[in-house]
């Protein structure tokens, strides 16, 4: 069920990034709050994606292996939290 290859990484990390930018809008309007800029919501889901996978391979060495470097999710979460 977890990631074990690069491609089901990619797929994983899309629907978590989608997951998550789609409760977090639910949340914003729940509680009628301002919404957080678009960049920020992006960084968030990116970082929150990347943070699920890392912890899936705690527990599943394979899906460690396959998310391989993450340099990628780094940067995106940096450049979305410089601006």
């Amino acid at each position: 069920m977890l990631p074990e290859t690069a491609n089901d990484v990619r797929v994983w990390f899309t629907a978590v990034f989608i997951v998550y930018l789609v409760a977090r809008k639910g949340a914003v309007r729940l509680r009628g709050g301002a919404a957080p800029t678009n960049l920020a919501r992006l960084s968030d889901a990116a970082m929150f994606a990347g943070s699920v996978l890392l912890l899936a391979g705690i527990i599943h060495p394979a899906t460690l292996r396959a998310v391989g470097d993450t340099t990628g999710f780094l940067i995106m979460a940096g450049v979305g939290g410089f601006f």
